[in-house]
């Protein structure tokens, strides 16, 4: 039986695979390391983004909005 670990890992691997492709195909790739970057900074300063990035109790879907709201304001592509 494969551990949560393992599953997450290979989820997280999968959406990196995939956004890889899609900016590779775009030749955005620069502009996607960039935003990615952006958007660890913003949550290695604020506990509040990674509490609510990381609850249980916030839907995929609020996920979704407010990660939406969050790269819209940030400016990223």
């Amino acid at each position: 039986m494969p551990s949560e670990t393992t599953g997450a890992t290979g989820l997280a691997g999968r959406y990196a695979a995939a956004l890889f492709e899609l900016a590779e195909e775009g030749k955005q790739l620069d502009a996607v390391a960039k935003d990615l970057a952006s958007l660890r900074a913003m949550i290695d300063s604020s506990d509040d983004l990674r509490r609510t990035i990381l609850s249980p109790v916030v839907s995929r879907e609020d996920h979704a909005k407010a990660m939406t709201v969050l790269a819209g304001q940030a400016g990223m592509s």
